[in-house]
């Protein structure tokens, strides 16, 4: 494996057919630093691009290189690949993106125009002469390009496998992706000859900060916010302060993705990646630990919005928490698998003033029903405020027996701010289904709550 900016300008020499025996003086040092005067010499005066290809595990040595090149040889243009910048001054970034998706609901001809489609289509073809691209095919085909991020070798890959498999087959298999794309052409770089082998090679150039935050990355359901990598992190040997800069360099590398979104910047895996970070992390034992982590971290994000939901930052937060939804789903999936009763209590009665301001009823019962049947201890008020919510959706989604959930409680609970709100709820949805007096009974009966808990919203709003 070259080691310096010397075996790298060696290497360009032979493939350029310059000479180290031809006698002149400024070529007779042999040693590392004296390939590379000898080089900067010879292109001193000539025009010419220089390519310099899959520099990533050598870019240290190809930065001192090209600096040298840069400095000496004013007519030389040079164009690295790599899934790292340079950091020299005058490098121009250009991104490669994956191919083009198409949007979703498209209609049959325009996912065909799409080039991951057309690619995949081509090496279909390739392999397997009766293969068509059609309505049938299509929307299959579509579905194995928007799983596969449009990466050009994995569809590759991927569609080496229609002539056994079929498509359908092929994208029902591809939770098993590695297993299932582990045959490249011959010829091609090992580390080109299956999904394992592509993705085991830019692991190996990363640093062990670098995987952590990786493996702490696969985690997340659609991404996370920079705050949730940092939350993560904490404790595994990353302090916060060098999380940014970690992140930075996994971002220059494109194994993580920016992406922009209305109210903070977003940071998420390749699918391929996250599939092979969840893989590294539960061949270290880090699984449990690090769901905990997330069911906390997203637990608590839902309670630090609550409060906000009902003041002027009201649409700033209602746009976190919609980026956040698949995060929320997969921390309640977590906690009902564990029996973490508490901590899916925490998270539904958190999150019920958003589902009803966004109009996602339905969403917010279900997750309530998860919640109140997640095995566990609990506070007898989460529960009791799970419920009522629960029973407040259900009668305005017009779900039969609705109107018994409340009545459970019986012994009344310690009241809370948020039992008083879920009362109060609970007696607007019978108010707006037409149960006027009992509305009017339980509405007051929160009112009176939220005096004696000092609630002044509750106090406007139930008034």
């Amino acid at each position: 494996r070259p080691a310096g900016p010397g075996v790298v300008a060696e290497h360009v020499m032979a493939v350029m057919g310059i000479r180290e025996d031809s006698g002149a003086a400024a070529f007779a040092a042999e040693s590392a630093g004296g390939s590379v005067s000898r080089l900067v010499r010879t292109l001193a005066s000539r025009r010419l691009l220089l390519v310099l290809d899959n520099c990533e595990h050598v870019v240290d040595a190809v930065a001192e290189l090209v600096i040298s090149l840069l400095q000496a040889a004013p007519y030389v243009k040079l164009m690295t690949t790599s899934q790292e910048r340079l950091r020299i001054p005058g490098e121009t970034i250009w991104p490669v993106p994956p191919l083009s998706l198409p949007l979703p609901d498209s209609d049959t001809a325009a996912l065909q125009r799409s080039s991951a489609v057309q690619l995949f289509a081509a090496r279909a073809r390739s392999v397997d002469p009766g293969f068509v691209l059609d309505a049938v095919t299509t929307p299959k085909v579509t579905d194995i390009c928007r799983r596969l991020d449009g990466l050009p070798l994995a569809l590759e890959l991927a569609a080496t496998r229609v002539r056994t498999l079929g498509v359908q087959e092929l994208l029902n298999r591809l939770d098993d992706r590695f297993r299932i794309l582990n045959s490249g052409y011959r010829g091609a770089p090992q580390r080109q000859q299956t999904l394992q082998a592509t993705i085991d090679w830019s692991w190996s150039l990363l640093s062990p900060q670098e995987q952590t935050l990786l493996r702490g990355l696969a985690v997340h359901a659609e991404g996370c916010t920079l705050e949730a990598v940092e939350e993560l992190c904490a404790g595994t040997g990353i302090r916060g302060d060098e999380v940014l800069d970690i992140l930075a360099r996994l971002v220059d590398r494109s194994l993580v993705i920016r992406v922009e979104c209305p109210s903070l910047p977003r940071y998420r895996l390749l699918e391929s990646v996250a599939a092979y970070a969840q893989r590294k992390t539960h061949e270290l034992g880090e699984t449990a630990e690090l769901a905990r982590r997330h069911l906390r971290y997203y637990a608590e994000l839902a309670e630090r919005a609550r409060p906000h939901l009902h003041g002027r930052d009201q649409r700033r937060w209602l746009q976190l928490l919609d980026a956040e939804s698949a995060n929320f789903q997969r921390a309640l999936d977590e906690a009902r698998r564990t029996g973490s009763a508490q901590w899916a209590l925490r998270l539904a009665n958190a999150l019920t003033w958003y589902w009803f301001l966004r109009g996602r009823l339905g969403e917010g019962c279900r997750a309530l029903a998860t919640a109140l049947a997640t095995e566990g201890q609990a506070p007898a008020a989460e529960r009791a405020e799970a419920r009522t919510w629960h029973t407040g959706l259900g009668m305005l989604l017009g779900e039969s027996g609705a109107e018994a959930g409340a009545e459970q409680d019986g012994d009344r609970p310690e009241r809370t701010v948020g039992r008083a709100r879920a009362e109060w709820f609970l007696g607007f949805a019978e108010w707006s289904l037409g149960a006027l007096t009992a509305g009017e009974q339980r509405m007051n009966g929160a009112l009176a709550d939220f005096r004696a808990l000092r609630d002044a919203w509750g106090v406007a709003g139930g008034g």
